[in-house]
């Protein structure tokens, strides 16, 4: 019987331009990497489709212009 390790994502929530999210989730991610009883992977949103996100500000103060955004809201 073989044992795995956990595995851990570490999410990059902001897809916005801009963004600075990617420092320090590349700095956990870094650090993270040299833990041996954990597995750890960095996912970051931008890398799949989210319309919603995709918008320069938050739906809360400014329209959409996205369709498939509109559609969702």
């Amino acid at each position: 019987m073989t044992s795995q390790n956990p595995h851990i994502g570490i999410v990059l929530g902001s897809t916005r331009e801009g963004r600075f999210g990617e420092k320090p989730a590349n700095w956990i991610h870094e650090i993270a990497g040299q833990r041996t009883d954990l597995s750890f992977e960095l996912i970051d949103l931008r890398d799949h489709p989210l319309p919603f996100f995709a918008e320069p500000m938050s739906p809360a103060w400014a329209p959409v212009k996205n369709e498939a955004a509109q559609a969702l809201g």
